[in-house]
C-alpha cells in the first residue's frame, strides 16, 4: 500500500513537489519563528533575573505587590535555618525602595538597591554592568563631626541627567521605616549601563550599611531581629530553581488573609517565598501578551498551509475520479482508497517537516551562536518597551514538538474533509458521468 501510494505521488510529480515545497517552506518558518520568540524571551528573563532580583526571593507577605518599607520582613536565626535548604548557596539581605536623588540644582526620583556586594555576584550580575568607574566599598569618613559619605553606582542614563561624573557627590532623602526622614551623602564611584530601562534610568546601588542608616528600617526591633525587605537567594543551580521554591514553601507556606483584597493591605507580615514571575509581573505580562501575538501569526501561517493542502488534495481526487471508479467497479474497497489517500498526505506532510523543520532548526541555531545585537533608534524603542536590543533563537525540542503537532494535525484534518467525498463515491454514478 505504501508503495502504491508514492507511486501516485510521483504520477504527478510538477503537484506533489509544489505542496512539498509549501510544506517545507511553512514547517521552516513555524519552527524558526517559534524558536526564535522562544530564545528571545528567555534572554529577557535571564537578563532581567539575573540583573536585579534573582530567581527566588523570601519577603514579607504583600511586599512583592508594591514594595513597600512599611512591610519589611523581620529576619530571624529561625527563618535563616528554615531558608537554608539543599540548592541554596547565598542569603543576600536586601533594602529596597524609593528615594530623592538631588546633585546641585538637580534631583530624581530613584530605586534605591542596599546590598552587599559580595553576596550579590552570588545572586546577580548587576556588577558585570559597570560600564565606567567601579564598585563601590565601605564608608569614606570625613573629618571630626562631618557626616559619613556613602559610595555608590548609578544607571548610566540617570547619572548623566543629574549632571553626576565620577567622584560627585550629591544628597540621597527618603521616607524612614517609622515616618520620619532619612538622608545620606552619596558618591558616584560607577555607573551601570545594562540596556534595561529600570536600571540605567532609576537605579542606585548602595552598601547595606548605607541603607540601614537612610530608612532605618530595623527601627523598634528586639537585638535578636533586623529588618529588610527581602532576601534574595543564590541557587547553585537555576535550572532547578522550581523545585527549590517548592521545598521552601514547604518549610515557609504561603500566608493567606481573605479579609482583603489587596495583599499589600494585610495586617500580617509573615515571609513568603517569590519566584521570578512574581518579582517581575511586568515582564511576565509583557511574555504572555508577546506570545499571545505570536500564536496568532502562526495560526494564520498554518491555515494557510492546511488549506494548501485540501486544495492540492481536493484536485488530485477530481482528476483521479475516473480512476476510482474504475477501483470501485472492480470490487476496490472504499476503504483502501482511504488509506492510499490517507497515506500519501502523510508522505507529503512527514517528509516535508522533517526538511522545513531541519531548516528552520539550522537557521535559529545559527542566530543562537551568533546573536544579533540592536543598535541606534529601533534599540532604544525596544528597551523602552521592556525587551533588550538583542535578536537570539534558541532551538529546544519541546517548542519544536509544538511547532509540528499545531501544523500537521490542522492540515491533516483539512485532509480528511477532501478524503470524506472518496467514500461517497458510487462506481456506476461515476463511470457514466465521465
Amino acid at each position: 500500500m505504501l508503495k502504491f501510494a508514492y507511486r501516485n505521488l510521483r504520477r504527478n510529480s510538477r503537484r506533489s513537489y509544489i505542496t512539498l515545497v509549501s510544506i517545507i517552506f511553512a514547517a521552516m518558518l513555524i519552527n524558526f519563528f517559534r524558536f526564535l520568540a522562544y530564545g528571545i524571551h528567555q534572554e529577557n528573563i535571564r537578563q532581567a533575573v539575573s540583573l536585579t532580583t534573582g530567581f527566588v526571593q523570601v519577603a514579607a507577605f504583600g511586599w512583592a505587590e508594591n514594595r513597600p518599607l512599611q512591610r519589611a520582613l523581620d529576619v530571624n536565626s529561625q527563618l535563616l535555618e528554615k531558608i537554608q535548604v539543599q540548592g541554596v548557596k547565598m542569603i543576600s539581605p536586601r533594602i529596597e525602595t524609593g528615594a530623592l536623588l538631588s546633585f546641585k540644582t538637580n534631583s530624581r526620583f530613584v530605586r534605591v538597591l542596599a546590598a552587599d556586594p559580595e553576596k550579590e555576584r552570588e545572586v546577580t550580575n548587576l556588577e558585570n554592568t559597570i560600564s565606567n568607574g567601579r564598585i563601590f566599598s565601605s564608608t569614606v569618613k570625613q573629618e571630626t563631626k562631618q557626616p559619613n559619605i556613602y559610595e555608590m553606582v548609578a544607571g548610566e542614563r540617570l547619572a548623566r541627567r543629574l549632571g553626576l561624573q565620577i567622584g560627585d557627590t550629591g544628597a540621597l532623602s527618603g521616607g524612614q521605616f517609622d515616618g520620619s526622614v532619612g538622608a545620606i551623602l552619596v558618591k558616584l564611584t560607577g555607573t551601570l549601563k545594562s540596556n534595561q530601562q529600570q536600571i540605567d534610568d532609576t537605579l542606585i546601588w548602595v552598601s547595606l550599611p548605607a541603607g540601614e542608616e537612610l530608612f532605618n528600617p530595623s527601627i523598634g526591633t528586639d537585638s535578636e531581629t533586623t529588618r529588610y525587605t527581602s532576601l534574595a537567594l543564590g541557587l547553585q543551580d537555576i535550572n532547578k530553581s522550581p523545585e527549590i521554591i517548592t521545598k521552601l514553601r514547604e518549610y515557609i507556606p504561603t500566608p493567606f488573609d481573605e479579609s482583603v483584597s489587596d495583599s499589600s493591605d494585610s495586617q500580617i507580615f509573615d515571609p513568603e517565598v517569590l519566584d521570578w514571575t512574581q518579582l517581575n509581573p511586568g515582564l511576565e505580562q509583557y511574555l504572555k501578551l508577546d506570545n499571545v501575538g505570536n500564536e496568532i501569526s502562526n495560526a494564520f501561517l498554518i491555515l494557510i498551509m492546511a488549506f494548501g493542502v485540501l486544495t492540492t488534495l481536493e484536485i488530485s481526487i477530481h482528476e483521479r475520479t475516473r480512476e476510482f471508479g474504475i477501483m470501485l467497479a472492480i470490487g476496490t474497497p472504499h476503504s483502501f482508497l482511504v488509506s492510499i489517500l490517507i497515506i500519501e498526505t502523510l508522505l507529503l506532510l512527514g517528509v516535508g517537516s522533517v526538511i522545513g523543520s531541519s531548516l528552520g532548526a539550522a537557521a535559529s541555531y545559527y542566530l543562537e551562536v551568533n546573536p544579533i545585537e540592536l543598535t541606534g533608534e529601533l534599540a532604544d524603542s525596544m528597551i523602552a518597551f521592556g525587551s533588550l536590543p538583542l535578536i537570539r533563537a534558541k532551538v529546544v525540542f519541546s517548542e519544536l514538538g509544538i511547532g509540528l503537532a499545531t501544523l500537521l494535525i490542522p492540515s491533516f484534518l483539512m485532509a480528511l474533509l477532501g478524503i470524506r467525498k472518496v467514500t461517497r463515491l458510487e462506481p456506476i454514478q461515476v463511470i457514466s458521468t465521465l
